[in-house]
């Protein structure tokens, strides 16, 4: 049996089961007749999606007019990349997928192309994400006959990397994204060099550099010391190093008054010289 914890319309409702799992469940006619708190059996459920814990409210109207079928190509999407990724995502991956699906569908019907600013950044930090981007949308026009625009694609790789880290917002991955993506603007001019950005030197320092921003944001202390003889020798060995991170140093604080330790930058100065030795 589920018990009714939010009804959408006549046949989709918010279940929860007796483990206290939420699901989405859709059924012809599934709670016409039931009001929230009351029970209905589980031959009623004709398929369901299961949900992570979490305040659906803001959402709600949106998921009353979305198929069970943009819910299962979602719930392929999220299998696909989890696999791909080797990650777990954010419980709620699976509704932020079938929204952002269902109101593509709806705006190209209506011949609404949106243009994503950061699909140039997308593109070139989110590798693996923008190729599961890709691949999405050879699935929406092959299951449900809609051809979405190429920029839908970086989309929904921005609502991947997204959910890969818990606890911080759609508008803080925008941020990161872009400040990320100057840092290695500020290395390549600094050095006059193109980084190789697909190297597994680049992603290690943009993990890194991911990690130390949003720290600040979250106002967290650093996790490591570096002792004063070890910053004192990064500094005077990678002198032409330490004077790129005194540019990322003035780029942070402009963006957004962030201050570089020196320990941060100590780690900055060791990660940016591997990254120009390779």
């Amino acid at each position: 049996m589920y018990k009714v914890i939010k009804r959408l319309n006549n046949n989709v409702a918010l279940v929860e089961n007796k483990a206290g799992g939420h699901f989405l469940a859709f059924g012809k006619g599934l709670v016409y007749d039931k009001k929230e708190g009351q029970l209905i059996s589980e031959e009623r459920v004709e398929k369901s999606f299961f949900l992570a814990q979490g305040d659906f409210s803001q959402i709600a109207d949106s998921l009353s007019n979305i198929s069970p079928e943009i819910f299962s190509l979602s719930r392929e999407i999220s299998d696909i990349a989890k696999k791909k990724l080797k990650t777990d995502f954010d419980g709620n991956l699976l509704l932020m997928l079938a929204d952002h699906i269902n109101f593509a569908i709806e705006r190209t019907k209506r011949g609404i192309e949106l243009a994503n600013p950061m699909k140039y950044e997308i593109k070139r930090l989110y590798k693996e994400e923008m190729a599961i981007g890709i691949e999405a949308l050879r699935l929406v026009e092959e299951q449900l006959a809609c051809s979405l625009p190429e920029d839908e694609a970086s989309m929904i790789a921005m609502h991947l990397v997204n959910s890969q880290v818990k606890g911080h917002s759609m508008d803080e991955s925008v941020m990161i994204t872009k400040m990320t993506s100057e840092v290695l603007n500020i290395i390549n001019f600094h050095f006059q060099i193109i980084l190789d950005e697909s190297s597994f030197e680049v992603t290690r320092f943009l993990i890194h550099l991911r990690d130390f921003i949003l720290r600040y944001l979250h106002d967290e202390k650093p996790i490591s010391v570096v002792d004063k003889n070890l910053f004192d020798y990064v500094i005077n060995n990678y002198e032409e190093t330490y004077q790129c991170v005194k540019k990322i140093e003035r780029y942070f604080y402009g963006k957004q008054q962030m201050l570089i330790t020196q320990n941060e930058a100590a780690y900055l100065v060791l990660h940016i010289q591997r990254l120009i030795q390779k």
